[in-house]
């Protein structure tokens, strides 16, 4: 049971990683798919067209969020409907706010590609601005997983060079209710480490 419990945890944890890594990689690639949509547009091509295009010519996984997209409109299904559908699919703040604009533009008109290039300008922007997040505070995230490790590892140590000396710890009532409250106070200094190095922009 426990083997079975904790193959189903890697299997979670595992996909969990890849839709991450899937819906990361498709924010980094939104600044070029949305220029080239507009070149498509500023070509003359219609908003399908361009979209069509970027599902045959992008990498992935762009190409196969559009494919599926284009699929669907061909079935039948409203374009917005799609775009708005891609969009929770993807989980893209970026996106459902580009997906906004083409509706905002479809209702009252103007000029789609110069929209769409000063959403990718904006979207390249953010980019910067959270790629030099992430290194400032690359410091404080190594310092939390050292500090988060080192109890463990040094009780780890102590069990396996001198395993007497833990007993009255993990054998006495007063020695467990120290541990419990240890790790109820690791866990609230965790929270605390994780909040103050994920900043929100």
């Amino acid at each position: 049971m426990l083997a079975g419990a904790a193959a189903l945890a890697a299997f979670h944890l595992g996909l969990s990683l890849k839709i991450r890594k899937r819906r990361a990689a498709f924010s980094a690639q939104l600044g070029d798919t949305l220029q080239l949509i507009g070149g498509g547009i500023r070509a003359g091509y219609g908003l399908m067209q361009s979209i069509d295009s970027v599902a045959n010519e992008a990498v992935p996984p762009t190409c196969e969020e559009f494919r599926r997209l284009v699929a669907e409109v061909n079935l039948g299904r409203d374009t917005m409907e799609s775009l708005h559908a891609m969009a929770r699919r993807v989980e893209s703040e970026d996106f459902e706010w580009v997906v906004e604009a083409i509706e905002i533009h479809r209702e009252v008109g103007g000029d789609l590609a110069d929209i769409l290039d000063t959403a990718a300008t904006t979207i390249r922007d953010r980019d910067q601005i959270r790629r030099r997040i992430k290194t400032l505070s690359a410091e404080g995230r190594m310092s939390a997983g050292i500090l988060l490790a080192l109890p463990f590892l040094v009780g780890i140590a102590v069990a396996i060079t001198n395993p007497g000396y833990l007993a009255e710890l993990t054998t006495s009532g007063v020695g467990l209710a120290m541990i419990t409250v240890g790790l109820v106070l690791m866990v609230l200094g965790a929270l605390w480490m994780r909040k103050i190095i994920r900043l929100r922009y």
